[in-house]
Order: structure tokens, then C-alpha cells, then sequence
């Protein structure tokens, strides 16, 4: 299945990426038409040929982003994984995904109020969903363990802070340390689980 991205021309493929770049760096408002035309060494006047404006920019890069969650974390819901395994994985996931589109995620959240009502109400959806399933695993545990735990409010809780993880692990932390983390420290602290290596 094609991505947002893959379905643009090589041109505006072209101006999503110096976008991106320019968004994360200099914000979305400071960033203008001309500056995204000059990066490119086109005129500004060109680039509405492939582009109505800079709001439609922000929301390829909105739309892309959702698109890829929805894809990459598809298979979060296997009935084949054992508890530990599934919690393992849609770790691993989450942050990889986040670490390959750090600048991509970083705009989505900062501008998230700026994006249509639409792409809105689908990112909604599948965080509802993947909540539900993380959750639904989460239930399973705390019944083997007979654990007083809210599912979805862990749920929540691990959600929100796998997908700001960037934002408060050092700098020089890579996605396989984040994930480590997680999975060896935060779920051990949360769950009062030793995961197996």
C-alpha cells in the first residue's frame, strides 16, 4: 500500500521534504512560501503550480504521518504473542516508527490544532484503537495476576510517554535505548513484571 507521500509528484515529493525540514527548524509560521522556493532554487510564484498553499503542506505531512502510524502498527492486535511479547512489541514499534519520522512527529504534535477536522478525527481513531488493544493486553496480565490495575488508564499512560520519549530521554539516546527502557525499566516499575530477554 502507497503512503501520502508515495502518491505526490516528484516535484511536490520534493517540497514536502525541504518543508519538513524548515517546519522543524524554524516553525511553521516563520516559514514562508519563499523560503521553501528558495531551498529549492525555483521561484516563488512555481511552486503554486504544485502547491495552493503552505497550509496544504502541513497537512501532507499530517496526512503522511497518520498514514504510517496506521501502517506500521497494523499488527499490533496478534492473538499469537504472549503478554510480554506484545507489550514488547508495540514498544518497539511505537518508538522505532517515531525515531525514523522525529521531525515528521514533531510537527504533527507542535501544529496539531492547525490540521483539518478529517485527518484530525482519523488520528483520533486509530489512537482510540491502538489504546484499546494495548489495553485489552494490559487486561489479560492483571487477570493472570490478579492485579488491581486501571487497563486503560496504563494504557494511556504508556502511550503518552512512548510518544514523547524523544522529548525527555537525553539527546544522544537512540531508539534502541529508549525501547530498553521501556521495556526493562518502565514495565518492571509499572507492572511489577520481569520481562524475559
Amino acid at each position: 500500500m502507497k503512503t501520502f507521500y508515495q502518491t505526490l509528484s516528484k516535484r511536490q515529493q520534493q517540497i514536502f521534504d525541504i518543508s519538513v525540514q524548515l517546519f522543524y527548524e524554524n516553525g511553521f509560521a516563520e516559514t514562508s512560501v519563499r523560503d521553501i522556493a528558495e531551498k529549492l532554487n525555483i521561484m516563488a510564484a512555481s511552486l503554486y503550480s504544485h502547491i495552493s498553499s503552505k497550509e496544504q503542506i502541513l497537512e501532507w505531512i499530517a496526512k503522511n504521518y497518520v498514514g504510517l502510524l496506521e501502517a506500521e502498527l497494523v499488527d499490533f492486535n496478534s492473538k499469537e504473542r504472549s503478554f510480554e511479547n506484545q507489550m514488547r512489541f508495540m514498544i518497539r514499534q511505537n518508538i522505532t516508527l517515531i525515531g525514523k519520522n522525529l521531525e515528521m512527529a514533531e510537527i504533527f504534535r507542535r501544529y496539531f490544532n492547525s490540521i483539518s477536522k478529517e485527518t484530525k478525527e482519523r488520528y483520533n481513531r486509530f489512537i482510540e484503537a491502538y489504546a484499546h488493544h494495548l489495553s485489552d493486553a494490559l487486561k489479560h496480565f492483571q487477570i493472570d495476576k490478579k492485579l488491581d490495575l486501571d487497563a486503560g488508564l496504563i494504557a494511556k499512560f504508556l502511550m503518552y510517554n512512548m510518544n514523547y520519549a524523544y522529548k525527555w530521554t537525553p539527546e544522544n539516546y537512540k531508539s534502541e535505548q529508549i525501547i530498553d527502557f521501556f521495556e526493562n525499566k518502565l514495565l518492571q516499575k509499572l507492572l511489577s513484571i520481569k520481562l524475559s530477554p
